[in-house]
């Protein structure tokens, strides 16, 4: 099905780390969702237990860490389920879709996401286009980057160019400095 993909977490370099938790995916075919329930359906996964590494796209770069999905340095990590399978949402079985996630970035030099070196920088892909492939790779994405000129959350790749949308974020409860 050309339309059921399997979500990613990337990490840049050596110097970033992502860690996702508490991942919701919940679909719906009514106009005013998301509703305040979440909605499962066999292809979707909707436990907060439910993440883990899958045996296809993932590498030693790619672990569970206190029930935290990592993704670290120059790595791209298909999200799996508790029984290593991978998470595969169907983008066809609802008209709309929504995630709903805890995030964390760290860096190798003490979680500093205010001195413009880059790192933190990754980001979500939920379309992967890219396989099972473990780089980056071209599918959309949610991303963070400290960079001078965009820092922030933004979208990139997928035809949405360089969207750099949310760089007055800094010290607001979006700010990942200090790994919070």
């Amino acid at each position: 099905d050309s339309y059921a993909f399997t979500p990613r977490l990337w990490a840049y370099n050596s110097g970033s780390t992502f860690y996702m938790k508490d991942l919701v995916i919940s679909q719906s075919d009514d106009l005013a969702f998301p509703a305040q329930n979440s909605i499962s359906t066999p292809s979707v996964s909707a436990s907060q237990n439910s993440i883990g590494v899958p045996s296809v796209g993932a590498s030693s770069s790619c672990t569970m860490e206190d029930g935290w999905f990592k993704t670290v340095g120059d790595a791209s990590c298909m999200l799996g389920n508790a029984d290593g399978s991978p998470l595969v949402v169907n983008y066809t079985k609802k008209k709309y879709t929504t995630y709903s996630f805890t995030i964390k970035l760290g860096t190798s030099d003490g979680n500093n996401a205010h001195n413009g070196d880059i790192s933190p920088h990754g980001g979500f892909k939920p379309c992967n286009k890219d396989g099972t492939s473990t780089s980056r790779g071209s599918s959309p994405e949610l991303w963070f980057i400290d960079r001078d000129s965009d820092w922030g959350w933004g979208l990139y790749n997928g035809g949405f160019g360089h969207t750099a949308s949310y760089q007055s974020k800094k010290s607001s409860p979006s700010d990942p400095h200090g790994m919070k």
